[in-house]
């Protein structure tokens, strides 16, 4: 079987002989849009007759990474203290790289076994959709309490090479 061809092509292309509004409704996108862009561009253009705003930093070198552009990270002040910041950087100096990368990783639980993050130490776990403890989607309560333990356990283990991390844990509940 061949692959069946639209026979009538978009109607903002058909011109109809005794009806021309198509077309012109297709112009007025077209016009509008240039107006949009035409503007959009006079607005990010830099000033003219060479008159530079001292604001503007200078254009950095391409390929080369210039931290002391970059914006100052910090955690929120209603939330940390010296002594908060101070037990977060031990933290992060004791991490592996193998760790650091693993707290950017989210992993569905259908898909891992509490053993499996002794190997792979990731920082968040997800139920997604259709996962459930057992691949059971009708669980009971008890069932979740139970699988959420046992990861826990293993992330919070003290093991060599293993820095004890508290994970993260997400349910995708689309409809509540």
């Amino acid at each position: 079987m061949g692959r069946r061809r639209n026979p009538s092509p978009p109607h903002f292309f058909v011109q109809v002989p005794n009806d021309r509004r198509p077309m012109t409704m297709f112009r007025r996108s077209a016009q509008r849009l240039s107006l949009v862009l035409f503007a959009s561009a006079a607005i990010v253009s830099p000033p003219a007759f060479g008159s530079e705003s001292p604001s503007v930093a200078p254009a950095p070198v391409s390929g080369l990474a210039h931290p002391g552009l970059w914006p100052r990270a910090a955690s929120p002040a209603a939330i940390t203290d010296p002594a908060t910041e101070a037990r977060m950087d031990a933290l992060i100096a004791r991490m592996s790289v193998e760790e650091k990368v693993g707290q950017t990783i989210q992993a569905d639980i259908a898909s891992i076994t509490p053993e499996d993050l002794r190997r792979y130490p990731l920082g968040a776990l997800l139920a997604g959709g259709n996962s459930a403890p057992h691949a059971d989607n009708r669980a009971p309560p008890a069932d979740w309490l139970a699988l959420i333990r046992a990861f826990r356990a293993v992330a919070a283990e003290a093991r060599p090479g293993h820095t004890s991390i508290p994970l993260l844990f997400g349910i995708d509940a689309v409809h509540g």
